[in-house]
């Protein structure tokens, strides 16, 4: 897990602070780490809370401009906002809330009590995202022409067992052509015939994700291709 936003850090250094008591033995989190955690945390977000507000102040004080610039003679202009922000609460602290992260969780990570549970409860650590439910999935295929009649489908399981593939002539109902695929690519004869010798033939091919033998999830969209002789 590596913060991207100060938002972000901010999270991960408020889970650190609320849980390094609790695993301080375990692998070793010093006093001096606790502090300097706990001075970061309340510095970034104190230096949050005062870019808002000074943000908010800026949209007014444009507001304004704008107003005595080009606004309407029948309106009043708006009275500047009484702006008072906080200083940092350490302001002794040093820069670089970010890198000493970092540091921190390195030294912690490597710690011979770490477990994943503990990096997650200290913001150190991502959580496992939660497999998708194979009924919200959607298949989806790229499919190719080899010539010869015949053609190739491209595809990403989604952690499922593989795809089934079925096509049929374009113009007509019914799908034809029904495989079984558990390895992308796959190459597929065309065994209907063209509508005269040497020609190509259009073809709509859809597909469906299997778990095991069982299809699972949506239907692909209907895909057109051209196969040639």
């Amino acid at each position: 897990m590596e913060p991207k936003t100060p938002e972000q850090l901010l999270d991960a250094l408020t889970l650190a602070e609320e849980n390094a008591p609790t695993y301080k033995t375990v692998i070793g989190i010093t006093a001096e780490e606790i502090t300097e955690n706990a001075q970061d945390r309340a510095n970034l977000a104190k230096a949050l809370e005062n870019q808002n507000i000074l943000a908010a102040a800026s949209q007014t004080a444009t507001q304004i401009k704008n107003a005595v610039f080009n606004g309407d003679k029948t309106e009043s202009v708006a009275v500047y906002p009484a702006v008072a922000i906080d200083p940092l609460p350490f302001p002794d602290a040093l820069a670089g809330a970010l890198k000493r992260w970092r540091k921190r969780r390195e030294r912690w990570m490597s710690a011979s009590g770490y477990t994943k549970e503990i990096g997650i409860a200290l913001g150190i650590a991502k959580p496992d995202s939660a497999p998708a439910s194979p009924g919200t999935l959607t298949a989806a295929l790229k499919p190719a022409d080899l010539g010869g009649y015949q053609y190739e489908v491209d595809y990403k399981k989604q952690g499922r067992s593989g795809m089934h593939i079925e096509h049929r002539v374009k113009g007509t109902e019914k799908f034809t052509t029904k495989i079984n695929s558990l390895k992308s690519p796959v190459k597929i004869d065309v065994e209907e015939q063209p509508a005269s010798e040497g020609a190509a033939i259009q073809l709509e091919i859809r597909g469906r994700l299997l778990d095991g033998n069982e299809q699972v999830g949506q239907w692909s969209p209907i895909y057109t291709l051209t196969v040639n002789p």
